[in-house]
């Protein structure tokens, strides 16, 4: 569980849950992705919370939680270790399968009579990101979904209210005000444009194949020879022409 910097004792803890309502009317975490991915693509997912209502929050102070996929895990040959960013105090994970990552704990200082200028008082805020390999083999048409969540009543978000000393723990419990959103990811046809991953043909993906050219990398072979060469940019120019 997340020791956050502002928490001095027990009480304080159930001096935050008592006064729930009056600071936070919920917390809601989210997985964010492309809303498809090809067979053997890379896929980043980015956990954000957003606490409502956001003129009564600082700032998201620290969180508990899980990552699973929920469906389609077969389709899904690995997950990565969790990278933090904004949240890299105190950082751990428990373990990691093919299905879920148990016990990711991470957070940020509190800003303490202005001890912590870094403070980040982004709302929505990101937790952690999750690149997953999805599976040479994916069924093309098949749906994966993945959700943060935490059976464990220990697990939960931690957010400064604002003008506050001390924090306010939205736990995992029945009747708390943390709620879970799932994301679907969508196995689709390979979108050989979209080099750089993104879920979208866009003019970025020009650079993204000059990259792909300069250093002999996947998405350089946009005509299916095998090879990466020049040749390879007229064929990028005519896959971005017809679209994904």
């Amino acid at each position: 569980m997340f020791t956050p910097t502002r928490l001095s004792s027990a009480a304080t803890i159930a001096a935050g849950l008592a006064g729930a309502p009056a600071f936070a009317q919920g917390v809601t975490v989210s997985p964010l992705g492309p809303a498809q991915a090809a067979p053997g693509q890379e896929v980043v997912i980015t956990v954000v919370a957003e606490a409502q209502p956001a003129a009564l929050i600082e700032a998201i102070g620290g969180f508990a939680l899980d990552f699973e996929i929920t469906a389609g895990d077969e389709h899904v040959e690995s997950i990565g270790t969790p990278v933090f960013t904004t949240m890299n105090r105190g950082t751990r994970v428990g373990s990691i399968t093919d299905q879920a990552i148990v016990g990711i704990v991470g957070g940020q200082w509190a800003d303490i009579d202005g001890s912590n200028p870094s403070l980040v008082l982004d709302n929505p805020a990101t937790l952690f990101e999750v690149t997953l390999q999805i599976a040479s083999d994916a069924t093309v048409g098949t749906t994966i979904t993945i959700t943060a969540s935490n059976p464990d009543p220990a697990g939960g978000v931690f957010v400064y209210p604002d003008s506050a000393d001390t924090v306010l723990a939205v736990p995992n419990t029945p009747g708390s005000a943390l709620t879970f959103v799932p994301i679907d990811i969508q196995i689709a046809q390979p979108c050989l444009a979209d080099v750089n991953g993104d879920g979208v043909a866009s003019p970025a993906d020009f650079n993204a194949w000059i990259l792909a050219f300069n250093s002999q990398g996947p998405g350089c072979d946009q005509n299916g020879d095998g090879q990466c060469m020049p040749a390879d940019f007229n064929a990028w120019i005519l896959n971005f022409n017809s679209g994904c």
